[in-house]
């Protein structure tokens, strides 16, 4: 028996009195597949509309809802053929359309899935969880500013629809840069997440997105109080551990940040961004050796993080005033393109760490030659 998340239900599931009553009314099987689906049971619920499906092969709800079902156990090819079998017989229904867009935000098809949501809101302009899923949409192709205008939408014809609030919070907290343009700063994310904590306590990813937003304005109690709830709340997700871990290193309680970050590593081995910040741990903790073996293993997991590794490596040796490695380490972080990116090359520029070597000959043909390479 599989039990799909009922956050991930929430995004496509409608308000169960909307089904057509007449086939509750006149196939067990059918009602009986409702009851379960709405409780979250897919596998099972699968079980009852494919009875319905056989002793009535043109109740072509019975193939919606399965569809659903399919969607939410990410048996994509199943969903799809149920979804079109409706279609034969279901013209121009919001319902149907709303499954085939969630369906393909699921698969990654975006431009497909937000066609389709946009015909449900043809249909139904007023339905919720379409906008919320368009939102999520739009999120997904990096388009905020759209993602939380149908977040907005979702929150106007549902205004407890948690799981609206917490989206519309992700995007304004991962998407600072717009909220000049749009009116919302950190400040509405941390508000809408506490709006969707009040109608969905149970909503894991609130509570450690509004941890993380505390923690960006340097609430760091209230941030560590979140994070603990979202632990509590799903204890086996390595990120919660390297959310809290990270916070833990900004916070200066360096052993109880390893310990979460050697935790999250217990969970998934290949989490490079685990290793980084456990060395940097590490290295806070004056454990200068363990600090170089994490950030290597890093680079070892995934090649994409050599640069990052290299260039931490290279501040670990520069504080230790160990001048030949770090200048090793530099070399390799520029070999390995650290310093393409502006905001790597400035924060290097302006690292205190690495100015009180600012009058050594060999390194400041090195600062010049990275600095050359963007002017």
């Amino acid at each position: 028996m599989k039990k799909v998340n009922l956050l991930i239900a929430l995004l496509l599931i409608v308000c169960q009195n909307t089904a057509q009553s007449q086939n509750s009314e006149t196939d067990p099987d059918y009602a009986k597949g409702l009851q379960i689906y709405y409780s979250g049971e897919y596998t099972i619920a699968v079980q009852s509309f494919t009875k319905a499906i056989a002793s009535n092969p043109k109740n072509y709800e019975a193939y919606l809802y399965r569809g659903n079902c399919y969607a939410f156990l990410h048996q994509f090819k199943l969903s799809e053929r149920d979804f079109n079998k409706a279609r034969e017989h279901m013209k121009n229904n919001a319902k149907l359309d709303f499954g085939y867009g969630y369906l393909y935000n699921e698969m990654g098809n975006y431009k497909k899935a937000i066609e389709y949501l946009d015909k449900s809101i043809e249909l139904d302009s007023k339905d919720a969880l379409t906008y919320n899923t368009l939102g999520v949409s739009y999120q997904r192709i990096g388009n905020p500013r759209k993602a939380i205008e149908n977040y907005t939408m979702a929150i106007k014809y549902d205004s407890t629809l948690g799981v609206a609030y917490s989206n519309r919070g992700t995007a304004i907290y991962e998407n600072q840069d717009i909220a000049p343009a749009t009116s919302y700063d950190i400040k509405t994310a941390i508000r809408d997440f506490d709006k969707a904590l009040k109608f969905r306590p149970g909503l894991c990813l609130a509570w450690r997105n509004r941890g993380l937003a505390y923690s960006f304005i340097k609430k760091y109690d209230q941030a560590l109080s979140d994070l603990n709830q979202a632990i509590k709340c799903s204890n086996n997700d390595p990120i919660y551990y390297i959310n809290r871990g990270t916070l833990f290193t900004t916070m200066g309680r360096y052993p109880e940040a390893i310990e979460d970050l050697k935790y999250a590593i217990s969970i998934n081995k290949n989490l490079p961004q685990a290793y980084i910040l456990l060395g940097e741990a590490f290295f806070k903790n004056n454990h200068t050796q363990d600090a170089v073996s994490y950030e290597m293993e890093a680079a070892i997991i995934d090649k994409s993080y050599s640069g990052i590794a290299d260039y931490n490596i290279a501040r670990y040796y520069c504080v230790s005033k160990d001048k030949e490695l770090m200048m090793k380490y530099l070399k390799l972080a520029k070999r390995n393109d650290y310093f393409k990116p502006i905001d790597n090359l400035a924060n290097f520029l302006k690292d205190a760490e690495f100015l009180r070597f600012k009058q050594d000959k060999d390194f400041d043909e090195f600062r010049q030659s990275v600095r050359g390479n963007r002017l």
